[in-house]
């Protein structure tokens, strides 16, 4: 008898499946952000904030970063023409001002450590005020009185180093103590009582639900708006029945099929109301019959439960046909143990595990071994349960869908200078077109005077740092020429005074307030700020 199962293709993606497709999604791009905008509103420019390209662009101190690089040559158009909604990024940050997580994050980012791991510090943190917590409770009354001395034979090294990162605790004459508002005191406020563990607990957890809402807002404006048309030319992703995603993005959804089903390990940033899963995860202590439920509403389990996300595999993986599971991007943490265990020794299921290196898949093969047992490991290996393939690189799908043909642009004669580049318009629509020009753009736009639409040129000459304008009948109105250009390191951005070169006998009829109004209009979208303007006549230079 034909067996005549169906195959079920199941595709598991995590974060590494965002990161393939360059979008910046790691918790260190979001903790940068974060970062920038406060320095922003302490200096009251947040407004300098409009466009994407202003936190990622070339001009930007991230654009360092190598894979905030490849995330902006990839999607540069969305990033310099989506506009970011100016009351959500004041959302995040009057959210993150004063949250201890984001805080927290912040302070350990300084380190130079290049990344971090939201869910591992978090646990960190927990278990540093618990150990606390205990300390205080064998020996209360001298405790209270005293503090804690900075005793690693006490409390460790390393618990002291993250405690004294947190907003609860302060080091007084080399003790630990807790900060005075965290105290429950007697009526007239003079003696100490117990140290007020709900109070800290209260605010840890009310701090997450905020670090919650400031990541799904920057997944919202800095992700998910250019998320729009970079999809891949790998096969594997078109030929899906059911996603399950351990990501907040719906970056699959956007880029292959919207009709495709998507179970939300974690929740989804698009689905407020409900939240996401941001904690850490069980532990053994999480079995026992007396396990302490002072941080359980940081755990996955209680968060998944809690906001209605229990995963049931009975409902995605179907026993009458052979699932073929394809997991792109996942880390295979042990914090995502029972998901992923019970996922792969589903029945009727075959797992292929993707990588992009070797090491990578090193890095697969020891965390596999963590979550199975090397024993159990092997037998899923030798009953061809598990297979590794490795990921192709990432290559836009159909990529002269968003470009247009190449153009020759000669520009016009500089003194002994003329130019050619190989150009091409990237992006256009009703009122603007924008042409790279070698590494360079041109802007060709319109703009209204007095209720008249005025077509313009720009051409560029970076070789002189010019601008030459022409009006739409092609008559010749003067250069704008970068005097000076320097970097704005206060602000991430490139400083310019320039001056309008008017031809001998023409009449300069545009004022200087006017013009530095056009060119800040003109460079808003990009990472570029003009400080002084100078008229001179052509013949002068």
């Amino acid at each position: 008898m034909t067996d005549t199962k169906q195959e079920k293709n199941v595709l598991v993606i995590g974060n590494g499946f965002d990161l393939y497709h360059c979008l910046p999604t790691r918790y260190i791009d979001f903790i940068n952000v974060v970062n920038r905008l406060l320095e922003l509103a302490d200096e009251q420019r947040l407004q300098r904030c409009s466009y994407i390209n202003y936190m990622f662009g070339t001009g930007s101190p991230l654009y360092s970063d190598e894979h905030i690089k490849k995330c902006y040559q990839i999607h540069s158009n969305s990033m310099r023409n989506v506009e970011l909604k100016q009351e959500r990024i004041e959302r995040l940050v009057e959210i993150s001002k004063e949250n201890v997580w984001i805080k927290y994050f912040l302070k350990m980012c300084t380190r130079n450590i290049g990344w971090i791991d939201f869910e591992k510090e978090m646990a960190q943190v927990i278990n540093a005020i618990i150990n606390y917590f205990d300390c205080v409770s064998r020996d209360e009354k001298n405790f209270l009185q005293k503090g804690i001395h900075i005793d690693e034979n006490v409390l460790s090294r390393s618990d002291i180093d993250i405690l004294m990162r947190v907003p609860f605790y302060e080091e007084l004459e080399e003790k630990l103590k807790v900060k005075d508002e965290y105290y429950v005191k007697d009526i007239e406020g003079n003696k100490i009582l117990k140290i007020d563990e709900s109070k800290i607990i209260y605010k840890l957890e009310q701090d997450l639900e905020n670090l919650s809402e400031a990541l799904c807002i920057y997944l919202e404006q800095f992700v998910q708006s250019i998320a729009i048309n970079k999809s891949s030319n790998n096969p594997l992703f078109y030929n899906i029945d059911e996603v399950i995603n351990f990501n907040y993005t719906d970056t699959y959804s956007r880029l292959y099929s919207k009709d495709t089903k998507v179970f939300y390990v974690h929740g989804s940033m698009n689905e407020i109301e409900n939240g996401i899963v941001l904690g850490i995860n069980a532990d053994q202590k999480d079995q026992q019959s007396n396990m302490d439920l002072r941080f359980v509403r940081f755990k996955k389990y209680y968060q998944r439960i809690q906001k209605g996300n229990s995963f049931r595999l009975n409902k995605m993986l179907n026993k009458e046909s052979v699932n073929h599971l394809h997991i792109v991007g996942h880390s295979l943490d042990i914090t995502d143990k029972d998901i992923l265990t019970g996922l792969i020794m589903f029945e009727n299921t075959v797992t292929t595990i993707y990588y992009h290196s070797n090491d990578a898949k090193n890095e697969q093969i020891a965390k596999l071994i963590l979550l199975f047992g090397k024993d159990k490991f092997e037998e899923l290996l030798n009953d061809e349960k598990i297979e590794f393939q490795r990921l192709c690189e990432f290559e836009v799908n159909n990529p002269k869908d968003t470009e247009i043909e190449e153009y020759k642009l000669y520009e016009e004669d500089y003194f002994e200078y003329k130019l050619q580049h190989d150009c091409r318009i990237i992006e256009e629509d009703r009122f603007s077109g924008t042409i790279l020009c070698g590494n360079e753009l041109v802007n060709i736009g319109v703009r209204e005077e007095g209720g008249l639409g005025y077509a313009e040129m720009e051409i560029v000459d970076y070789f002189l740092w010019r601008i030459e304008f022409f009006n739409h009948s092609g008559k010749y109105k003067g250069v704008v020429a970068v005097d000076e250009i320097f970097n704005d390191d206060r602000y991430g951005s490139v400083g310019v005074k320039i001056k309008y070169l008017l031809p001998k006998g023409v009449e300069q009829d545009i004022s200087e307030a006017e013009l530095k109004q056009l060119l800040d209009t003109e460079f808003k979208c990009n990472p570029m700020f003009v400080y002084e303007v100078s008229f001179e006549e052509l013949g002068n230079v």
